[in-house]
């Protein structure tokens, strides 16, 4: 039975005014007013107010704290620090670093086991600096890491002279995703004591890609489906959501071919609706580079702008302030179907996937102009500024005040020996800058020279000519024989 604290009768009671006042009792006792009447007057016990009066028992009630304000404050800069630069410190490396000071400085913590301070100090800190949470954190890989100032400055430099004179309602962006098959745990009642609390439900691997689109103005357009099948059959497309389009591919993803159909027949019409110049914005998947979408733009007056690599958790509006909601929604909608239904399948069944997309396109309505706004305006895309992407990236603090300089040199170097060193080859088809747009004539000279700075193959030397057999195999030979 888990122990009950209760005050115990006759104990010092705590206090029940606030500071502002009690500084007005005291301005009132300066000013000619006896003790009593301000006691009577502002709530305050008289023996409070004259161990105010006379710096008696400043001291706060209870326990008293290990270290003083100006090391606490020195604690958190170190923490926040570790954080900007990608190095998170969690609860007990917290409670380490503060036995390793101790034992730098010399001084012994009788409260601490050999000056390793517990769990209930370390929610004592956090209580106290209200600026701190203890968070899940999401690993990103060191390419992302690799994302400079320096690279998203020359990607908004390049969009601001595409985007000269463009309104909101022609900016979009475009993201593929997938929706999976498992609504994921969540946290439920059970027994104290119980480490391994299970619930019954049927999940599985498989997922099903969508493609989203939408602009600056906050417009989605309904998504593009596309199943994991070799073919599409008829009840894959009943009740899904008005203007909702469906595909298939064996890989379940966006090829050339499927991402052309989309361009051309969903996203398309919507823009030749659009007089004026527009400029759609998306990551830079080769798939995406065909002459045939190029074309199309060249013809429509629209821009295709690339993303810088490895950035599109900051720099993407789908990604940033999208996707996000849709998915929570997804798990509770995937999760009260797969309660309800009385399927014996063990896997979500696609003739019941658009009926469910429905519901999900209902449910993320009432948010999602507002979400596409925030997160164009968070990306720096519109209004177009570089200031809102400098925001999202780790970056050591300016203020000499907030660390000591080793401790920067030291994390500078820590990052660099993380994210640094040669980078990994890879195959890429077109050598764009990000935040620029192509024609299908810069795609054909792009090609052109690509396709001159081949080399030769080189010459296969000449074949030995066929003769006697050398010693080695005779040797083997006789040795087999004896």
């Amino acid at each position: 039975m888990p122990r009950v604290y209760k005050r115990v009768p006759g104990s010092r009671a705590y206090r029940d005014y606030e500071d502002d006042n009690l500084q007005k009792c005291l301005k009132a006792i300066a000013r000619g007013m006896t003790h009593r009447e301000a006691s009577e007057a502002y709530g305050i016990p008289k023996s409070t107010i004259g161990n105010k009066l006379y710096s008696d028992r400043t001291k706060d009630v209870g326990g008293q704290r290990v270290f003083t304000d100006e090391e606490e404050r020195a604690f958190v800069r170190c923490l926040v620090t570790m954080a900007e630069f990608g190095f998170p410190v969690t609860e007990d490396d917290l409670r380490y670093v503060v036995k390793h000071y101790l034992t730098k400085v010399g001084r012994n913590v009788e409260r601490f086991q050999e000056n390793f301070p517990g769990r209930d100090w370390t929610k004592s800190f956090l209580s106290r600096h209200p600026d701190l949470s203890v968070r899940f954190v999401a690993n990103i890989k060191k390419s992302r890491a690799k994302i400079t100032a320096e690279i998203l400055t020359e990607y908004i430099n390049n969009l601001l002279e595409v985007a000269v004179g463009v309104p909101p309602e022609n900016f979009w962006n475009f993201d593929e995703s997938n929706v999976t098959d498992d609504p994921g745990s969540r946290k439920c009642i059970v027994k104290r004591g119980v480490k391994y609390p299970a619930n019954i439900m049927d999940t599985s691997k498989s997922s099903i890609s969508i493609m989203m689109a939408g602009s600056a103005a906050g417009e989605v357009l309904p998504p593009y489906v596309v199943y994991k099948s070799a073919k599409l059959w008829s009840t894959w497309v009943d009740n899904g959501p008005p203007g909702t389009r469906y595909n298939n591919s064996t890989s379940g993803w966006f090829d050339t071919a499927i991402f052309e159909d989309w361009f051309e027949f969903h996203l398309l019409p919507t823009l030749k609706k659009r007089s004026g110049k527009k400029v759609v914005i998306g990551d830079n998947v080769s798939s995406h580079f065909s002459p045939r979408v190029l074309e199309l733009c060249q013809m429509h007056t629209i821009c295709f702008v690339c993303l810088p690599p490895n950035s599109t958790h900051i720099t993407q509006p789908l990604d940033v302030a999208f996707f996000g909601p849709m998915k929570k929604h997804w798990r509770q909608i995937l999760q009260s179907y797969k309660e309800k239904s009385s399927n014996s399948a063990t896997t979500l069944q696609k003739p019941h996937f658009p009926g469910l997309l429905n519901q999900l396109m209902e449910a993320i309505k009432p948010n999602q102009k507002n979400n596409m706004k925030a997160g164009f305006k968070k990306c720096g895309i519109f209004p177009t500024s570089v200031e809102p992407l400098l925001k999202s990236v780790s970056c050591v603090p300016s203020s000499p005040d907030l660390i000591e300089d080793s401790f920067k040199d030291f994390l500078n170097a820590k990052r660099t020996a993380v994210v640094g060193g040669a980078p990994t080859k890879r195959r890429k088809k077109f050598d764009i800058p990000a935040g620029t747009s192509v024609t299908a004539e810069d795609l054909a000279r792009i090609s052109n020279q690509e396709n001159g700075q081949r080399k030769k193959p080189t010459e296969k030397p000449p074949k030995k000519p066929a003769g006697k057999p050398t010693k080695k195999p005779v040797a083997r030979r006789v040795l087999k024989e004896n």
